[in-house]
C-alpha cells in the first residue's frame, strides 16, 4: 500500500498499489539474467490518451523492458499506468487487457518472423491468471 497515506494517497497516484518494489524487483531480474530475453515477446498496453493499443518487443532497452513489463500489467484503478516519454509526445500506458485480453494475434505474428507463414511450426504459450471457471 503507499505510504504514509495507504489508499487515499493511491487514488491520488492513480493506482491502490505502489508498484516501485516491482520496479526494483524487475530491473535487478533483468540486470542479473543479461537484461535480455531468451524467446520473442509481446507485451500490450493501451494509451489512455487516444485508445491506440501498443505493443513492446524484446528489442527494448533495460528501463523500457521494465516499463513494458509494468504497462502491461497496469490494471486501472489497482495499478498505476506508466508514462513513456518519447520525442515530442508522451505515452500513458494501462494494461492492455482493458481492450483486448489475450492478444493471441501478435504471438502468431512475432512466430511468424521466425517460421514464415507455416503456422503448424508454432506453438504459443500462454499465461492466463483468470479464475478456473
Amino acid at each position: 500500500m503507499w505510504s504514509p497515506l495507504g489508499l487515499v494517497q493511491g487514488i491520488t497516484e492513480y493506482g491502490m498499489v505502489d508498484t516501485s518494489p516491482l520496479r526494483k524487483f524487475l530491473t535487478n531480474f533483468f540486470k542479473s539474467h543479461g537484461e535480455e530475453y531468451k524467446r520473442k515477446v509481446a507485451f500490450s498496453a493501451v494509451n489512455a490518451a487516444d485508445g491506440n493499443y501498443e505493443i513492446f518487443d524484446e528489442s527494448l532497452g533495460l528501463n523500457d523492458k521494465v516499463n513494458a513489463v509494468m504497462s502491461s500489467a497496469a490494471i486501472p484503478f489497482a495499478f498505476p499506468s506508466q508514462l513513456w516519454e518519447f520525442e515530442g509526445s508522451n505515452l500513458v500506458a494501462m494494461d492492455g487487457g482493458s481492450v483486448w485480453n489475450i492478444n493471441l494475434a501478435s504471438a502468431v505474428q512475432r512466430c511468424q518472423e521466425i517460421v514464415g507463414e507455416d503456422e503448424s511450426k508454432i506453438t504459443i504459450d500462454i499465461l492466463d491468471c483468470g479464475t478456473s471457471k
